[in-house]
Order: structure tokens, then C-alpha cells, then sequence
């Protein structure tokens, strides 16, 4: 390297600190990413949840964003990350998360009354580096104080939109590493914010819809994924059993963008894998097909249904799984 640039870069490092600009290195920009257990969702996203980031999940309500979240949060515990929610809806169900496999008991939980205290404590959680994940539910419910005391509609969405533009500049301040050269000094923490749409008056010839947050989100964050309602999922005497919710890439950062997916979510909390996993592995070779034939490895049957049931009855999935993850790793 040109020594005067290493003479600039040593002069950096002197006054701000080690660390604080270094020549790159894969090991040193590499994203470090958390399985959120949905196959679906990883795939789009790059492999799993980025660390040291901001993400949005929006949509409509009951698009079930929320409850995804909360599968995350399972995710993390079960890793053994320390998780929050900063529960503004107050709408938090114990029986609900723990259906989803949330341990409660180690759920750091906090529901303030004012968008000012939701962004200290959001803040303050993320600076302290001891979580692995913070949800923030939702946006659009977080009420400025001033607020509480006026009724202009258009100045509190002014005022929240300041705030928030603020908020985001705190916790891109807080996920900087303190020196890029020592990954044990990066923040690890990922921010999940929640967020809903409203109706988009000034645009009667758009979309119709916006959510809450103003630019400054969407800048700053580093993934934005778009949540809608599907079909239910039926059991036999077309009982709802179910709900399919369908989800797209508005923004990623760190992967390919506007990728889509589905999700099966079943009322008792179980998100059922299988199909995304066969269908990825079918389209990238892993699985074979010929005709009404379908082979892996060893096992050949004829009809979908059951290949399906003898891959299950065998439990290869997680087999499967793997080897679909490492083709992404390599680079496709």
C-alpha cells in the first residue's frame, strides 16, 4: 500500500482510536446472520437475520407480523440470546408467544406510554450490546407527547416522523463497531421495528397506503419486508387450521432484493417448513425429478405426495435443509 496512505490511516487510528479505519477484509465487512427458523424468510433474506442492523416488517393488520416476530424472538432464545419487546400496542398474549415458543420468563418486556420513552429504552437496550434482538411493536401506535395534549393530525405525523428520523440516527449511532479490526467489539444486536400501514391521503393516485416513519426509516434500514394476509389453511372438515401469509423484499441491503415467499403458520404456533424446503431443493438439483418420478440420494418414488411423506417418515429434512444452505453459501 502507498505509504503516505498508511501514514493518513495510522494518524486516523492515533487521534480516533485503533480500529476506527482499517484496510477491508472479508472477515472484517462479512455479515453475520441468525436463522429466524423459517426457512422461507431466510431464503429471501440472505440466509437468516442480519446482525448489528435495523429491519422493518410492515403490512396491513392481521398480516401476522407480529406473531413472525415473535418466532424470531423463539429463535434467538433458543441460541441463548437475550431478547426485548417493546410492547407499545400493549397487545403482548402470553399464551400466544409461548405457543410460539417464546420462554417468557427470559423476555425482556417493557410497554411505554410515549414515543419519546420507547426510543430511550430501545436506545439504551441497544447500546448496553446485550441483546441479540430488540422487536419494537409498533410504529405506528408510538405516540409523540405532544401528542397526548394536541389534535392536528397532519403536525403529529410531522412530529412523529422527526422523532423517529431521530431515533434512526441513535441506533446507527449504537450498532457501530468501536473497532472494525476486533469483531468481539461489534454490537450484535438486531432491531426489529413493526410497523403498519395507513391510508395514503395526498396520494389518491399511488399505492393508496404508506407507513409510519418518514424517510429516515427507510434509508436506514437495512431490510424492509412487506407482510399481506393469504388464504386459510384447512384441515379435512375445512376447518381453519391455518393461515398462509404471503411476504415480499421491499428492500435488502445485504442480499439479492424483492424476493417473495409464503409462510404456513398454524393456530398452535407451528410453522410448517417442509414444502419451502423441498420445492428450493427440487429447483436448485438436489432433488431430482423425472416425470411423475422424484429422487434423492437413494430414495425414488413416484408422486409428490409420497416422496414428501417418505422423506418425512425418514427425517431428512434438516439433511436437506443443510445442503441447500451450503449451495447459497458457496455462492450458488
Amino acid at each position: 500500500m502507498n505509504k503516505n496512505i498508511e501514514k493518513i490511516i495510522h494518524a486516523i487510528n492515533k487521534k480516533y482510536g485503533d480500529g476506527t479505519i482499517i484496510v477491508g477484509g472479508y472477515d472484517n465487512i462479512a455479515i453475520e446472520r441468525v436463522s429466524s427458523g423459517i426457512v422461507a424468510l431466510d431464503l429471501a433474506l440472505g440466509l437468516g437475520i442480519p446482525r448489528s442492523s435495523i429491519i422493518m416488517f410492515y403490512g396491513r393488520e392481521s398480516s401476522a407480523k407480529s406473531s413472525i416476530a415473535l418466532k424470531i424472538i423463539s429463535e434467538y432464545q433458543k441460541r441463548g440470546e437475550l431478547c426485548a419487546y417493546i410492547d407499545i400496542e400493549h397487545s403482548l398474549s402470553a399464551d400466544w408467544a409461548e405457543k410460539l415458543g417464546v420462554n417468557l420468563n427470559d423476555l425482556v418486556i417493557a410497554q411505554p406510554d410515549s414515543l419519546e420513552k420507547s426510543i430511550d429504552i430501545t436506545d439504551s437496550l441497544t447500546r448496553s450490546g446485550e441483546f441479540g434482538l430488540i422487536v419494537y411493536d409498533s410504529l405506528a401506535m408510538a405516540v409523540p407527547e405532544e401528542e397526548l395534549e394536541k389534535s392536528a393530525f397532519d403536525q403529529q405525523m410531522a412530529l412523529q416522523a422527526r422523532l423517529f428520523s431521530k431515533a434512526m440516527r441513535k441506533l446507527m449511532s449504537a450498532l457501530q463497531p468501536k473497532d472494525l479490526s476486533d469483531k468481539s467489539t461489534y454490537n450484535k444486536t438486531t432491531v426489529l421495528l413493526v410497523n403498519q400501514v395507513r391510508e395514503d391521503i395526498g396520494k389518491p393516485y399511488a399505492k393508496g397506503y404508506t407507513y409510519s416513519g418518514g424517510h429516515a426509516l427507510r434509508h436506514t434500514a437495512r431490510i424492509i419486508v412487506e407482510f399481506a394476509r393469504g388464504d386459510y389453511i384447512k384441515d379435512k372438515n375445512q376447518e381453519p387450521i391455518g393461515l398462509e401469509v404471503k411476504f415480499r423484499t421491499v428492500k435488502n441491503k445485504t442480499w439479492y432484493p424483492y424476493r417473495t415467499g409464503m409462510i404456513k403458520l398454524y393456530f398452535d404456533g407451528r410453522i410448517d417448513n417442509s414444502e419451502t424446503i423441498i420445492a428450493e431443493a427440487k429447483k436448485i438439483g438436489i432433488i431430482k425429478q423425472h416425470g411423475a418420478m422424484y429422487e434423492y440420494d437413494n430414495i425414488k418414488e413416484r408422486g409428490f405426495d409420497n416422496f414428501v411423506k417418505i422423506i418425512l417418515e425418514k427425517n431428512l429434512l434438516d439433511e436437506i435443509l443443510e445442503k441447500v444452505y451450503n449451495y447459497y453459501r458457496k455462492g450458488c
